[in-house]
């Protein structure tokens, strides 16, 4: 799932589908996001739904939904 963000270049994507998208790697991705890269492959693992706000391949912000 993406959307555009009316007014800005920014989209916010769920993370599967960023990581499928970006040309950046798992490491990249996990240390912009401040978690190891083990964190990162649990939360792909056990499907959390993590969204990342990003304008193209640069992260700006990202959350959870629940």
């Amino acid at each position: 799932m993406s959307y555009q963000i009316k007014g800005a270049d920014m989209q916010t994507t769920h993370i599967k589908d960023f990581l499928a998208n970006t040309k950046l790697k798992k490491t990249e991705v996990a240390e912009a996001l401040k978690v190891t890269p083990q964190h990162l492959n649990n939360t792909l693992r056990i499907g959390t739904d993590v969204y990342i706000v990003h304008d193209g391949d640069k992260i700006i912000d990202s959350f959870l939904k629940r």
